[in-house]
């Protein structure tokens, strides 16, 4: 071989090389506009799955797992799930489903020709969608799942092999019927925030009998039930705890499901969740400011209101509401099934939105029964073993304002025990134990015997008298009854050790003695 050759050879093995290495190097260089394999489909150009306008729909019909409804095109060309017509609707779901009605999208062909498409999870589909439209063009989507590293779905159209990478969310395919009405059960009328129930019944197996509890619309300075809140008017009359009204605010301006589970339920479905028998129920009234800008405006709603009187002196509208809600047994997450009196939805119900679910008496009666303020309080007659004592405390009117105060130490009018005076902070703080001889419970039992106490609470201005009388019942409890209420209270239960202690200080207050109010 020359040496000609030889020189020619040599050259196109060094060119073979070099080129080699200079495709290696524009392999690793990247595109201008940054584009790689790994680009999310997101950045891909979206193609139109078929173009035609949301007008043009006649019907979609979804299937999963779950369930399977249609929809159609409505007069305000909008989407609306047949059967649901007048139901509140989950404005989320459905503009989900608008949205996927008026586009889908995709971002590229992944495989033209699948080997296996449960792979993609197409076979079988996890959901479909039949899509029809007004001049006859028909097709069906069958959804797969979702591709890794992204938020779409895999999905091909049935019929055709080609799988495609969607570049729409079609997530409410996946939803059930149930899950396009809304989530909201009740929405009181006015300032949600401000919320006063005037009138509840609890119910339920949870209870031996119903429980009723009203507004206390007696709030005269001589009611002995002024100061509260709330009165449980049945199955007995007596004062309910104060801290319902706070508890009432929190809860019932708006009730919120977590899931709505069922519409239109069968007999099954209701026995399945427990509500065939409901577990706790709630009827109610609440009341609420109208939060509206003007009152002339809102003068014609159709709510019913009452004019009362704002801070500022100035006519402030209150709207009224009512509602119901029914709940049955828990879902595995300790939700309560729950729905309304007509019975037409199922949800589920977080348990700490529903704080009165299983109250019984005892969580809600007021542990202070009746109690009238000091500066409305001619005297207090009190009677036990070896003790009959007669307290009158020492009011005086503000020439200002006509406030009655309890008069202090400077003053010439003192408080006396027997007519004998005694410091006027022994009368107060005497007068405060009264609030912590408080009840534990409610009996059925009946008083016998004589009182181990009485005292007698005679109210100022002729108003009338109230008089609490003690029984012995057992080594550790007394049977409490109080009469000179409007309406008659029950009788209650109270620590034997807490009437021993209140019968100590009345003895140191007689005295003079400093007291402490706590027993």
């Amino acid at each position: 071989m020359s040496k000609q050759v030889k020189a020619l050879i040599a050259c196109a093995v060094v060119l073979v090389l070099v080129g080699g290495i200079l495709a290696g190097i524009l392999l690793l260089v990247p595109e201008e506009n940054g584009d790689s394999a790994s680009s999310s489909a997101s950045s891909q150009a979206a193609e139109a799955l078929v173009n035609k306008n949301i007008s043009e729909l006649e019907s979609i019909t979804i299937t999963n797992e779950d369930d399977s409804y249609m929809a159609t095109l409505a007069t305000s060309g909008n989407l609306v799930i047949n059967g649901l017509e007048d139901f509140a609707k989950n404005d989320e779901a459905y503009d989900e489903l608008n949205a996927i009605a008026a586009s889908i999208t995709y971002s590229k062909i992944i495989d033209e020709n699948p080997a296996d498409p449960s792979e993609y999870g197409l076979d079988p589909a996890a959901a479909t969608m039949d899509v029809t439209y007004t001049d006859g063009l028909a097709y069906t989507l069958e959804v797969g799942v979702t591709c890794p590293g992204t938020e779409f779905r895999y999905a091909r159209k049935k019929g055709e092999d080609a799988v495609f990478l969607l570049n729409t969310s079609v997530e409410c395919l996946f939803y059930t019927k149930a899950e396009y009405v809304s989530k909201n059960i009740f929405t009181a009328e006015g300032d949600t925030a401000q919320v006063d129930v005037q009138d509840i019944t609890l119910g339920g197996t949870v209870r031996p009998e119903e429980i009723r509890i009203q507004r206390n619309s007696n709030t005269s300075d001589t009611n002995p039930l002024r100061l509260m809140n709330h009165i449980i008017t049945a199955p007995v009359k007596t004062p309910a705890r104060n801290e319902l009204a706070t508890a009432f605010s929190a809860c019932m301006g708006t009730i919120d499901a977590v899931k709505v589970v069922a519409v239109e339920p069968t007999e099954e479905q209701l026995a399945e969740y427990g509500l065939a028998d409901p577990y706790s129920s709630a009827v109610f009234t609440v009341e609420a400011p109208d939060i509206s800008s003007s009152l002339e405006s809102s003068a014609t709603e159709s709510s019913s209101s009452q004019a009362q009187s704002s801070e500022e002196g100035e006519e402030e509208k209150m709207l009224t509401s009512s509602g119901s809600l029914v709940l049955g047994g828990k879902d595995e997450d300790g939700n309560y099934y729950a729905m309304e009196q007509d019975g037409r939805v199922v949800y589920t119900v977080r348990a700490n939105s529903v704080p009165w679910a299983e109250w019984q008496m005892t969580d809600i009666i007021n542990a202070s029964p009746a109690l009238v303020d000091i500066t409305y309080i001619d005297s207090v007659e009190v009677k036990a073993s070896g003790l009959d004592v007669t307290f009158t405390p020492s009011i005086i009117e503000n020439e200002e304002t006509g406030e009655r105060v309890l008069a202090d130490s400077n003053s010439e009018k003192q408080s006396q025990a027997n007519g004998e005076d005694i410091p006027d902070t022994t009368m107060f703080y005497w007068y405060q134990a009264l609030q912590y001889v408080t009840v534990d419970g409610l009996s059925d039992k009946e008083p016998t015997g004589e009182p181990i106490l009485t005292y007698k609470l005679n109210i100022a201005d002729g108003a009338g008298s109230i008089e609490y009388k003690f029984y012995q019942d057992t080594d550790r409890t007394c049977l409490l009854t109080i009469e000179g209420i409007e309406g008659e209270l029950p009788v209650y239960t109270v620590q034997s050790k807490k009437v021993e202690s209140f019968i100590q200080k009345t003895k140191d207050a007689m005295e003079g003695k400093e007291i402490d109010s706590t027993l």
